[in-house]
């Protein structure tokens, strides 16, 4: 059994409805991952010296790949209203005219970073 232990999204308050030794205790103790770990070195097929290695070579990848990422221009504005349906709905075709006519009204870059997107508009 798996368990979320984070909100559903950045307007979710989880401490309305789990307690912090919830949250902790799945953390912790009940952790899949910590329990599949424990499990191999119980066995002798895993070492915690192995675990150590392989959390500091994930990290360096991980932080290799988000600086990559930092380095490269961001998708184009239009995958704001594009990456859900094939056809666009009337209404979001709408706030997709009003989103291009109020950055066209405000170029300022100091307000929207719009240079940072590919390709720029």
């Amino acid at each position: 059994m798996t368990y979320r232990v984070g909100p559903h999204s950045s307007s979710d308050d989880w401490t309305k409805y789990r307690t912090e030794d919830e949250v902790s205790n799945w953390l912790k103790d009940n952790n899949p991952i910590y329990r599949l770990a424990d499990y191999l070195v119980s066995q002798g097929w895993w070492s915690e010296e192995q675990t150590k290695e392989l959390i500091a070579s994930t990290k360096k990848e991980i932080l290799a790949a988000v600086n990559n990422a930092k380095r490269q221009k961001r998708p184009h504005l239009d995958h704001l209203f594009t990456d859900v349906y094939d056809q666009l709905p009337i209404e979001l075709q709408q706030q997709q005219k009003e989103f291009y006519d109020h950055l066209r009204l405000y170029p300022s870059e100091e307000l929207y970073p719009i240079s940072q997107y590919s390709p720029e508009l």
